[in-house]
């Protein structure tokens, strides 16, 4: 069965920011910034400082991420915010670049 990507990249979001509570012992949830799919420039989600772009891709024979990615992350994080990028490849750990 096919994988619809818009729900496997929401997935991702939701599973980054469990992630984050968790590993950061976070009393408040990272919620995804569901504006993001109507307007442009808009993060993932947001923590503090920091503009989270969260990226769930198919195969790729590197680990490297996308130029397009890193742009877009900038884009969202303008001067005012910390830009992070996180994403993962399928069968690939997670990669995060700040």
């Amino acid at each position: 069965m096919a994988i619809n990507s818009r729900t496997k990249g929401a997935n991702f979001e939701r599973e980054i920011g469990n992630l984050l509570v968790e590993k950061l012992g976070l009393t408040q949830p990272v919620k995804r910034i569901l504006e993001q799919t109507r307007t442009k420039e808009l993060p993932d989600l947001k923590l503090g400082r920091w503009c989270i772009e969260c990226k769930r891709y198919g195969d790729s024979k590197t680990n490297q991420y996308k130029q397009a990615w890193w742009d877009q992350v900038l884009k969202s994080a303008g001067d005012d915010f910390i830009p992070i990028l996180i994403y993962k490849y399928n069968r690939k750990p997670i990669y995060c670049v700040v």
